[in-house]
């Protein structure tokens, strides 16, 4: 990214509220300085910049839900219809 990039970034994550930081890949993405520099990251290599990890014992417990996703009717059947869009139920950061 050049610095007009990251300057549009900065300023898009500035004029966006905290709970609305997760409401996308793009803004989730650009809220932990993801870019396409880790595509390809191996995600189970805990010395990888970014990497899964197992969650805390003591989360709690929530419901995933799944939907169609949005944004893509380029697609066309049966893709735009399948549920392959997972989010928290009743997350407040969850896009509409």
């Amino acid at each position: 990214l050049g610095p007009d990039d990251a300057a549009r970034i900065e300023a898009r994550l500035a004029r966006t509220p905290v709970e609305r930081l997760a409401a996308g890949p793009g803004l989730a993405g650009a809220a932990f300085g993801i870019d396409r520099g880790l595509t390809g990251s191996d995600l189970l290599d805990p010395d990888r910049p970014i990497h899964l990890e197992a969650a805390a014992s003591d989360e709690p417990a929530f419901e995933i839900q799944a939907s169609p996703r949005i944004g893509i009717a380029f697609a066309g059947p049966p893709w735009v219809g399948e549920p392959w869009r997972f989010a928290i139920a009743g997350n407040r950061s969850v896009s509409r």
